[in-house]
Formats: C-alpha cells, sequence, structure tokens
C-alpha cells in the first residue's frame, strides 16, 4: 500500500477515535444541559439559572469527598480571606450583650478604623446601616461589618444612654494567626509563658500566607532567652501546606525529610526536605499541644516534628485530614474549585488519613500523643479552653480597662466547632461554638504537662557539641 495511503488512514484513525471519546464526554454534557432546560422549563416555581448551576456544582463536589468544595459568593470571599490573612472591616472584637441582646464592643484593635473613631468597650452596637443588631447572630452582624476597602459604614452606637451615629471607613485588617501568651494595649505580644519566662509559647490558629512569616519573626525575637518552647496548635484546622513546611523546617538539620505528596494510586508526587540552618536549636526541648480538632496542615507540622525526635506531643488524637486540596480558580473574585488532588504522608511513611481504607477500620489515624502525654477532654472543656484564650487576648487589649464578661473571638476570626474542625479554614458562617459552662475549672492540663516536661529537661545536657547553624 502506498505510503501516502497509510497517512490518510492513520489520520482518519486518530480523528475518529478523537471524536469517540468527545462524544462519550459530550453526552453527559448533552444530558446535563437536557435537564437544566427540563427543568428550568417544567419545574413548579421558576428557578434562577445561578441557582441551579451552584446546587450542580455542590452536588458533584460533595459526592468526591468532604474536602472538595464549590466556592461561590460569600463562601468564596471568606476563604480567600481566611488565607490571605487579610478583609476590608473596621477592626474590633465584638460580643453579644447578654442582657440587651445587642452586639457590643469588647474591644477595639490598635491603629484601626473603629480605634480611631473612639469606639470604647462595652458600647452597644444598636444597628449596622440602619438594621438593628438585637436578637441577630454574630456572624450575621460580622458580615455586615464587613465590605470594600474604602467605603463608609454606618453605626448607632450607645454609650451611657447617649445614643450616637457613627460613620467609619472600611479599611484593610490583617489577621493574625500567631499569638503569644499574652498581648499589650498596643498590640504587640508576648511569645513566652507569663508564670515561666523562660518557657516561649506560641499558638498558631490558623495557616496562612503570612503565618510563615509571623512564626519566624516570634521566633527571633525569643530566639537565645528561652530553655524550652510550645507550640499550640489546638483547633488549629489548617491552611496551605508551603506553610506547614516552611515551619516544621524551622526547627530540623538539613535534609531531613518534611512530608511526601501521593497522588492517584499513591504514586510519589513530591517530597519536601529541610534546607540548612535552624530558627531554633536542637539544644531547646520542643512541646506541641494537639486535640481532636488539630487537622491537615497542623497535623503535617506534629507528625514530622515527632517523627523525627524533635519534638514531643501533646494532648489528644488529632483529627486525621491527610489529603491535599488545590484551588481552581474559575471566576477571578467570584468563584473557584477546591478540589483534593493528593494526599501527604509524615516521614514515617504513615498514612494519617481518617478516611483512608488502610486505617478507617483501625480508628488509629492523625497524630497520637507520645505515651505518658495523653490528656483527654470533653468537647465543653476544649470549648472552656478556647473561649478562655480568646478572654485572655482580648483582656491584654484591654490593659486597664474593664474586662469583657465573656469574649469570644476577634472580628476577623470565629472560634472552632467542639468535635469537628475546621476544615482548612471553612467560612465563618459555619463554625459553631458550644455553650461553655461557667463554673467547669478552666485548668489547661496539656499546658501545665507540657511544663512539667520542660522542667524536667536540662538545655546543657541536651546541647550538641556541634550546634547546627541558626538562620540570622
Amino acid at each position: 500500500m502506498p505510503l501516502k495511503n497509510v497517512v490518510v488512514l492513520a489520520v482518519c484513525a486518530i480523528v475518529s477515535l478523537t471524536c469517540y471519546f468527545a462524544a462519550a464526554r459530550n453526552r453527559y454534557a448533552n444530558l446535563f444541559a437536557e435537564v437544566v432546560e427540563l427543568v428550568d422549563r417544567e419545574h413548579l416555581a421558576a428557578p434562577r439559572s445561578q441557582d441551579l448551576f451552584n446546587s450542580a456544582m455542590d452536588g458533584m463536589l460533595s459526592g468526591l469527598d468532604q474536602h472538595s468544595v464549590y466556592l461561590a459568593g460569600d463562601d468564596y470571599r471568606s476563604f480567600d480571606e481566611n488565607i490571605e490573612q487579610v478583609f476590608g472591616g473596621v477592626g474590633m472584637y465584638v460580643e453579644t450583650d447578654p442582657e440587651t441582646k445587642y452586639l457590643m464592643v469588647a474591644v477595639p484593635m490598635p491603629d484601626t478604623p473603629a480605634f480611631r473613631a473612639g469606639l470604647l468597650p462595652r458600647d452597644l452596637i444598636l444597628s449596622i446601616e440602619g438594621e438593628s443588631t438585637q436578637g441577630r447572630s454574630r456572624a450575621d452582624c460580622i458580615k455586615s461589618m464587613r465590605g470594600p476597602v474604602g467605603e463608609e459604614l454606618h453605626l448607632e452606637i450607645r454609650r451611657d444612654n447617649v445614643i450616637t451615629s457613627v460613620a467609619l471607613q472600611r479599611a484593610i485588617i490583617p489577621v493574625t494567626s500567631v499569638f503569644g501568651d499574652t498581648t499589650l494595649p498596643d498590640g504587640t505580644r508576648q511569645f513566652f509563658l507569663s508564670d515561666y519566662p523562660r518557657i516561649g509559647y506560641l499558638r498558631l490558629d490558623q495557616f496562612g500566607q503570612k503565618t510563615t512569616e509571623e512564626t519566624r519573626d516570634a521566633l527571633q525575637l525569643i530566639a537565645g532567652k528561652i530553655d524550652g518552647l510550645i507550640l499550640d496548635l489546638r483547633n488549629n484546622g489548617g491552611g496551605p501546606m508551603n506553610s506547614a513546611v516552611d515551619i516544621s523546617d524551622m526547627f530540623l538539620e538539613s535534609g531531613l525529610t518534611i512530608v511526601e505528596t501521593r497522588g492517584r494510586g499513591k504514586k510519589l508526587v513530591d517530597r519536601h526536605v529541610s534546607r540548612p540552618g535552624v530558627e531554633i536549636g536542637p539544644e531547646i526541648p520542643l512541646a506541641i499541644l494537639v486535640n481532636r480538632n488539630t487537622a491537615s496542615a497542623s497535623e503535617i507540622v506534629a507528625a514530622c516534628l515527632q517523627e523525627h525526635g524533635r519534638a514531643i506531643v501533646v494532648g489528644e488524637q488529632t483529627y486525621g485530614k491527610g489529603t491535599v486540596q488545590n484551588v481552581f480558580v474559575l471566576e477571578p473574585g467570584r468563584s473557584a474549585v477546591k478540589l483534593t488532588v493528593a494526599s501527604y504522608w509524615p516521614p514515617g511513611g504513615r498514612c494519617i488519613d481518617r478516611n483512608d481504607p488502610a486505617v478507617k477500620d483501625t480508628q488509629v489515624w492523625g497524630v497520637q500523643p507520645n505515651p505518658g502525654f495523653e490528656i483527654e477532654l470533653t468537647d465543653e472543656e476544649i470549648a472552656a479552653l478556647y473561649v478562655q484564650r480568646q478572654t485572655r487576648e482580648i483582656a491584654g487589649l484591654m490593659g486597664d480597662r474593664e474586662e469583657p464578661a465573656n469574649g469570644r473571638g476577634p472580628e476577623e476570626d470565629m472560634p472552632p466547632p467542639a468535635a469537628e474542625p475546621p476544615i482548612d479554614t471553612a467560612p465563618a458562617g459555619q463554625r459553631v461554638l458550644p455553650a461553655v459552662d461557667p463554673e467547669l475549672p478552666l485548668v489547661d492540663h496539656a499546658l501545665r504537662r507540657a511544663i512539667d516536661w520542660m522542667n524536667q529537661q536540662s538545655p546543657a545536657r541536651k546541647r550538641s557539641s556541634d550546634p547546627v547553624a541558626v538562620r540570622s
């Protein structure tokens, strides 16, 4: 057969195969379009096309796994704000007044529109843009106060039975992800324990784009001034994996595996390895606090440092979220798909994801505390300790001013749930804190156990004869 004919037949075969596979794909696309048209034409209530699309996307992605989601509208904006660690707002901690049920100022954050406008603790916010706050949820009020930077926000304030109208111009409000044990009225955080000034303390509330920088700055402030360090990852639901890798790297000598990512069929996609130099040397004992709400990126840090013997883990078995999600933007600024694309594996090569068939029936997932360092808590105790930390943060900002009755988090943040973690910065409105018993003893047993262990360590005995370089 002439070569020309062979080429023609090959091209025809390729075109035929392409058409076949395209037809298979288009079959479902055509069916989908047919159903949308049918619903639009025949359903009793005329639906909006956008609502049909959103419902279809939600259904398709929720059927894959619990972490793949379609993000649009407020959910997309909330997700983006949490990851970027900035939002448009006025900058104040708020609470619902238990007596009047109006929204109440707990304390304005330093150098923010609320602070510059002279708002004071216990000011009642009667209305936001003319809509009463009485009986409205705190999350709904916060949503109303956020908005585009530069736009005005109009509040009605009552102070000492005097009602005034206040106009605030929204500004960029940074979201802090790394906290210390106490905070001063000017916003300066103290990264050591008040009662044990030789023990450093960093609480990572979430992982975002600025968490690496914030953590490094905090460690450089206390480097050379501490004999031990406590890293508190309780209620940290995760965030970008690169932040977890960077933070783990700050404590490890060069050339150690931090985490592996694996794709379909558990095929290796990437291996992250520590670089030369550390922020805190190996002579400084390190303890990591975790609980059932510690998930995802925070589990990478805990597992990595535990398995390399660099830290002990204190608390509860963690949540067990061992998968990686990528965000694919569909409409810039409007919608995106967060899709599970890989799983991650700690240095020991152990699967920690609670939904993996290999571990699902064993109930052994996540990160386990070191033997002798298990601290089991009830949901109520977890909630109470979280509220205690938030109240302590607000009280520090207030200084000598009257303390809030029961501060529950800043305007830019919402408390995590008791039983399920905020999955990679889930929309704030979905996070619910259970009722807290005011008579519940607030003894932080995990922190106490870490302190006792720190006091048993001898920095001189642990000091390496050939210490690794400390990053400058």
